[in-house]
This record gives C-alpha cells, structure tokens and sequence, in this order.
C-alpha cells in the first residue's frame, strides 16, 4: 500500500517544543508501526543540522538517528538530484522555500495529498492539504473504532 502521509522536518522538532504531546501520540503509531508515514532523507539531515546549529552534541544527534531508525512504521524516500531540481521549479512557481518544496515535490512524485506539518505555508498550495498530527490520531482511532 502507498503511503498516504509525508511528515515534514518541523514536526519532528515539535517533539520537544509546547505541541510535544499530540507528536508524541502520532509517534506512538508510527514506531509500533500502526500507521505508515514517509519522510525524506534530507528532512532528516535538516532536523540533524538543526540540533547542531542548536549546540546538540554528536551523541544526541546520532541519537535521534538511531531512534528514527527504529521506527516501524517510517518510511525514508532519497531524494534524487532530480527531485532537488524539481523543488527549485515548485520554488518558481509557489511561495515555498527550498526546504518545503522538497516536500512538494516529493509529494507530487509518489502522489502524496497530505503533509503532516506545523507549518502554514502549506496552507493553500494546491492539490495538497496539511494536517496535524492530532487530526491524524484522531482519524486513525475512529478507523479503529469502525473495525472492531
């Protein structure tokens, strides 16, 4: 089955900050494997390049690898030259930033509709939609409720 949800950089650093409980809800599935979700390669590298420029030492960044590394659920797509070009061309023709056109343009390539993310300039681009993960938890545990 494809995945349905591309997690972007920012929630991920969310986990710590004041919205840590509903990331923290979302985690759960995603470790467990409950609920398959993608991120990109170079997602990861920002979230590491943020701890660094954050002062975390290597162990705390190598840290948050091995944690990602171990959960079930999480997918991570390497992105292409090709897909960082094509985020330049989503650049051209959006308000995003190189770093959200990544997600875009990913997302366009494995037709992905929906990003979970914190942040509001994905709000209005076009054919995707961005939700939070406590819209995510909670959809996922009425589709549970449904089954049993």
């Amino acid at each position: 089955m494809p995945h349905q949800l591309l997690v972007d950089s920012n929630f991920f650093l969310e986990l710590k900050q004041f919205r840590s409980e509903d990331c923290k809800n979302f985690f759960n599935l995603v470790s467990s494997g409950a609920l398959e979700v993608l991120t990109t390669d170079f997602q990861l590298d920002t979230i590491a390049l943020v701890m660094e420029q954050k002062k975390s030492p290597p162990s705390d960044i190598r840290s948050f690898f091995v944690s990602i590394s171990k959960f079930k659920g999480l997918s991570v797509y390497s992105m292409s030259i090709a897909d960082k070009i094509d985020a330049t061309e989503e650049m051209e023709s959006s308000t995003l930033d190189f770093d959200d056109a990544t997600s875009l343009a990913v997302m366009k390539k494995l037709k992905i509709t929906k990003i979970v993310s914190f942040d509001h300039d994905f709000d209005g681009v076009e054919c995707i939609q961005r939700i939070e993960p406590d819209q995510v938890v909670f959809s996922f545990a009425q589709d549970e409720n449904e089954k049993s």
